[in-house]
């Protein structure tokens, strides 16, 4: 099933099983999050895995879902998973999130956002700006966050 605004629908009932199962998703994201640690999954570790095995690379997949959920419409019990699991993956791949196009587009477009999606992208975005960063990059990457 493709990502769209459809498979991603605002709840209508807090607490419902479909609430509960949404938190309970990103839960277990934010665990398994862990499991993609930057200094195992090295650039060289992820181009020859995807040269070995065919595979797409992992840190590039979950970004690319990642740019697509973060714009659809949760209640904020779930968005603050959703922003916790985007915080720590572009504090664990800087150079791979921060680089991405997407990045920008996605985080910057003041126009192709909802009020609570804004909110979302200006904690991402401040939380990204105030944290140390493990790139070589990461003066341009604050400059571009503050243009």
């Amino acid at each position: 099933m493709p990502l769209t605004e459809a498979a991603f629908r605002k709840c209508d009932h807090p607490w419902s099983d479909s609430h509960r199962l949404g938190i309970r998703i990103w839960q277990m994201l934010l665990v398994l999050i862990q499991l993609l640690d930057p200094t195992v999954y090295t650039p060289a570790y992820r181009e020859e895995r995807v040269r070995t095995t065919g595979k797409e690379d992992i840190v590039l997949f979950v970004l690319g879902k990642l740019w697509e959920i973060i714009k659809c419409d949760f209640v904020p019990s779930i968005r603050q998973y959703i922003e916790m699991f985007t915080i720590k993956f572009i504090l664990r791949f800087p150079d791979v999130a921060l680089e991405d196009p997407k990045f920008s587009k996605t985080l910057l477009d003041p126009k192709a956002h909802k009020a609570q999606v804004s909110a979302s992208l200006l904690i991402i975005a401040g939380y990204a700006l105030c944290s140390p960063l493990a790139t070589q990059n990461v003066v341009n990457f604050k400059r571009k966050i503050y243009e």
